[in-house]
């Protein structure tokens, strides 16, 4: 399979302050959605995530058009400055990343994560019938009206579980 350039589709870039640093992730909106309906399905993810994140705040959204590389500030964005998660971050969960593993129909791999994952895994993976949180966002993944897509604009099929893991970067920043 060819790859395709990263301005294959809009994107979305949030980011979000934790006790650490800042970090970002990327969302795609689906051809025809708009960016506040975007917006408001990340709130409902990261809400449906809150119960196993550590605090973060949202500090700032930016998009890029398709076929561009430049990011500009999405004017009055209603997710800047919300608060998620449900306790203060520790030295031991700022690294921490709960990420979900998708793929599109086209065949393409597309990820959603969040660093400060708190709870607890097994074998560095919760599955949706281990944690109701992770079944929640799994299932506002697989949402058949979800507004995201993958690299190549169509719509992903998440796996039921989520990968927990440890950055060696950011445990490395969280020993000082």
């Amino acid at each position: 399979m060819a790859p395709l350039a990263d301005n294959n589709t809009g994107r979305i870039k949030v980011t979000y302050q934790n006790a650490i640093a800042e970090h970002t992730f990327l969302v795609r909106p689906r051809v025809g959605q708009s960016i506040p309906d975007v917006l408001e399905y990340v709130d409902n993810l990261l809400t449906a995530l809150t119960p196993v994140i550590s605090e973060i705040t949202i500090t700032a959204v930016d998009f890029s058009a398709v076929s561009t590389d430049i990011f500009l500030p999405v004017a009055g964005a209603s997710l800047v400055d919300n608060v998620y998660g449900s306790s203060a971050a520790t030295l031991d969960n700022n690294p921490v990343k709960v990420n979900f593993v998708g793929r599109s129909g086209g065949g393409r791999r597309v990820t959603f994560g969040v660093f400060g994952y708190k709870s607890t895994t097994s074998a560095y993976r919760v599955t949706t019938g281990e944690d109701t949180d992770i079944a929640a966002t799994v299932e506002l993944l697989n949402d058949v009206d979800a507004p995201v897509g993958a690299i190549d604009g169509l719509k992903p099929v998440w796996k039921a579980y989520a990968d927990i893991k440890a950055n060696d970067y950011w445990v490395g920043q969280s020993r000082g």
